[in-house]
């Protein structure tokens, strides 16, 4: 009886997510579930790679930064998962851990230089199927994991 919905692109606050389960019995809707929630602009994530389709084996890449930083990129782990067919309920499949420090000269123009080695890249393999990656940054800051960034692939 359990439920999936993506939420992407929430622009930073605090926000209630309102959940109305519907009886298949009665046909009404039952008792609100309320869930609030923070959205964190100061990290940020981003998957450049790879594109809606991909082949068995390719590389994640992106950048992710944490602007409340002073002397470093502020993210100090990444943690990726894959969700097999989104929606199923079937447990994700752990891809790995991997720490920003490949350059990115492009991120460190926009934001400071702390921010060059924001940069990672995770070799993945999966098989065929639709998945949603999932980034979560772990904030050398705050000491936990403050956002996470989604993208649907269909892996041939």
């Amino acid at each position: 009886s359990g439920f999936y919905m993506d939420v992407l692109s929430m622009p930073a606050g605090v926000w209630d997510i309102v959940v109305l389960p519907r009886s298949t019995v009665t046909g009404q809707f039952e008792m609100a579930r309320v869930t609030r929630i923070t959205v964190d602009p100061a990290v940020l994530i981003t998957i450049d790679a790879p594109g809606a389709t991909a082949t068995s084996s390719f590389t994640l890449r992106g950048w992710s930064i944490d602007r409340r930083a002073t002397s470093s990129g502020g993210i100090d782990a990444l943690h990726v998962y894959a969700y097999p067919n989104p929606g199923s309920g079937a447990q994700p499949i752990w891809l790995g851990a991997v720490t920003p420090n490949q350059s990115r000269p492009d991120v460190a123009a926009i934001f400071g230089s702390r921010y060059n080695l924001s940069g990672y890249s995770l070799p993945v393999g999966l098989a065929p199927g639709v998945y949603d990656l999932v980034v979560f940054a772990h904030s050398s800051v705050t000491h936990s994991f403050d956002n996470a960034r989604l993208i649907r692939i269909t892996v041939q």
